[in-house]
């Protein structure tokens, strides 16, 4: 195991070699991290997000965990208030939390490629309600299709109009619009 902790450190994003990390399966973020605007541990062998990674709560706006071997997030997540994009693919994660939509800057997450069999109602009322909003899910028990046709539901009823954005990746942007 490669342990790394932010202690004494004032970092805004990390220096080319830390990112350069491999195998990374630890990591400690303390009060000292509370600068940093992204964070990118992708490709690792972390089995766990830190509970602390909610000290950030201020200033960070990308979070990526990709290709890692989480399987469940912690509910200090939910504290990253202008988190905007959430990079969670190819984990082993089995459902998210359902208060991530306290997240209310997030415009991107993505979950694909994991073991997620539902959506919780109130991350999907987040995509419905908020204009941009991109949710990639293919390669997940859940039917893309049926996330597709529940946002589109709650964004009916929330004035909102989706309409599926084009690419491969089963990800829908969600546009406001104004009715009257």
């Amino acid at each position: 195991p490669t342990p790394f902790s932010t202690v004494c450190n004032s970092f805004v994003i990390f220096p080319p070699p830390l990112s350069m990390v491999v195998n990374l399966t630890f990591m400690h973020i303390d009060g000292a991290g509370k600068r940093l605007t992204h964070l990118d541990f992708s490709s690792n062998q972390l089995t766990a997000i830190p509970k602390s990674v909610g000290l950030l709560k201020y200033k960070l706006q990308f979070l990526d965990f990709s290709s890692n071997l989480i399987h469940r997030l912690p509910d200090s997540i939910c504290k990253l208030k202008v988190l905007e994009e959430f990079y969670l693919k190819g984990n082993r994660l089995t459902k998210l939390i359902a208060r991530m939509n306290a997240m209310v800057s997030l415009m991107v997450l993505d979950i694909s490629y994991n073991e997620i069999a539902e959506v919780p109602h109130e991350v999907l009322n987040l995509a419905a309600a908020v204009a941009g909003f991109v949710l990639i899910t293919v390669g997940n028990p859940v039917s893309s299709q049926d996330i597709e046709e529940q946002i589109k539901a709650l964004a009916r009823r929330t004035s909102s109009v989706v309409r599926p954005s084009v690419d491969m990746f089963s990800a829908y942007r969600i546009d406001q619009s104004m009715s009257k």
